[in-house]
């Protein structure tokens, strides 16, 4: 039967008030990087309830949303993020077709990008909406075919303007 000083792991070795600090950040890190995204659906789009970590939803006629909480590291603000994003883009072959900031509160600051792209000879939108924190950054894509996505596009901002990042 193995005893107190036959257990190897480094956990094991620490003290026991020590012990006990260690399991509570390690169970705060796995709770903040599992966070759940309280987006609100867009009307005219169903929510895919199987995923509980990120959030995704899509219309009848094929626009698709995804939204996710990732740690803002390395760090970077929201400018240096939007940045990145944008020359990305560009290095795939879309083109910019418009920007703007986005309300934000709790420590939060928004910004989006539309693009485009043919894919296939066909035009497509892509918007990205980052809300970028101290410890992270919520990302919330939208992509569809230009036709069906210029329909849904005013509901998909609306729900992005209203999103709170904090929640």
């Amino acid at each position: 039967m193995a005893t107190h000083n036959d257990i190897r792991h480094p956990m094991f070795r620490l003290k026991r008030g020590v012990r006990a600090i260690a399991c509570i950040a390690m169970c705060s890190m796995a709770l903040i990087s599992c966070a759940t995204i309280d987006f609100p659906t867009p009307q005219g789009f169903a929510k895919f309830t199987k995923d509980q970590r990120d959030y995704r939803a899509i219309s009848a006629d094929g626009v698709r949303i995804k939204a996710r909480r990732i740690k803002n590291e390395p760090y970077g603000d929201l400018r240096m993020w939007q940045d990145a994003i944008g020359h990305h883009f560009e290095s795939l072959g879309y083109k910019e077709k418009e920007s703007g900031v986005l309300a934000a509160t709790e420590g939060y600051s928004g910004r989006f990008g539309e693009y485009r792209a043919v894919f296939n000879g066909r035009e497509h939108r892509y918007i990205a909406a980052l809300f970028v924190g101290k410890g992270d950054i919520v990302i919330i894509e939208a992509a569809g075919e230009e036709a069906v996505f210029a329909k849904r596009r005013d509901a998909v901002m609306t729900s992005i303007r209203s999103f709170n990042p904090g929640k």
